[in-house]
């Protein structure tokens, strides 16, 4: 039943990448796990060996005045233990009507995810386009954990104050800020940087226990994505696999999730 929200202020700091790789490391602690994607860049397919020419999805009934969306219907069962439901290929013309109809009709995506979350046992992981959105605004109700995804850069840094405040995401975050479900992940954390070094040091006491965890930068990461297979599975020994699977244990743990292995 958690739903977990993978969102960032802005683009290209590997927020699906980290979703992804989450969503493998809960199933391989024994957790059912459903990775959803609302990011129109259709990404997330692409950590789970799904081929480049199949780019069907769930997103084209969101544009049905009176959709069924059949979300079940569309699951794909991967060969890790995540069902994986892709947004679909979409032209930026089709992808802003989309955001429309959802801005205008929540309830076309709230009402079947409501019946998807009604599954006790069952991890949702969702795919968040960056910044605020219509997709975003009908999920947030729901959310149990919305986990922002920042680089170890100044730049990201700088953007906390504004993500707690609600503005980086849109109205409503700043609830889940102040009851404890807005949480942290550093990525590409690079011990051979003085700034990156500085700034992960300048982070961690501020976050506190909201930091899910770090990610070094690592070329095994960029190397899994290429190869269309996730991290864990691709390089188990690795030390970004073992910070993604310390991120699983620790949201497995805040939701009151015990991993069965």
């Amino acid at each position: 039943m958690p739903l977990i929200v993978f969102g960032s202020p802005k683009g290209g700091v590997g927020k699906t990448t980290v979703a992804a790789n989450v969503a493998v490391a809960l199933a391989q602690l024994g957790l059912r796990v459903l990775a959803l994607d609302l990011d129109p860049q259709n990404a997330l397919r692409l950590h789970f060996a799904i081929p480049l020419n199949d780019v069907s999805g769930f997103t084209a009934a969101l544009l049905e005045e009176t959709p069924t969306l059949p979300l079940l219907a569309n699951i794909r069962q991967t060969r890790w233990g995540v069902g994986l439901l892709p947004f679909g290929q979409v032209d930026s013309t089709t992808a802003l009507v989309i955001a429309d109809a959802l801005a205008a009709h929540p309830g076309r995506l709230t009402r079947p995810l409501q019946d998807i979350l009604s599954d006790p046992s069952l991890f949702v992981i969702v795919d968040m386009p960056p910044g605020p959105s219509s997709a975003l605004s009908a999920v947030l109700p729901f959310t149990d954990m919305l986990v922002c995804v920042l680089l170890a850069d100044a730049i990201s840094i700088a953007m906390i104050p504004s993500i707690e405040a609600g503005r980086a995401f849109g109205p409503g975050t700043e609830q889940r800020a102040e009851g404890g479900r807005l949480r942290y992940v550093l990525n590409q954390v690079d011990p051979h940087s003085r700034l990156s070094r500085a700034t992960e040091e300048q982070v961690r006491p501020y976050l506190g226990p909201r930091l899910l965890g770090e990610l070094p930068r690592d070329d095994v990461v960029a190397e899994a994505a290429a190869a269309q297979y996730p991290l864990p599975v691709f390089a188990p020994g690795s030390i970004a696999a073992a910070a993604i699977a310390s991120i699983a244990r620790n949201i497995a743990a805040a939701c009151g999730q015990a991993p069965y292995s």
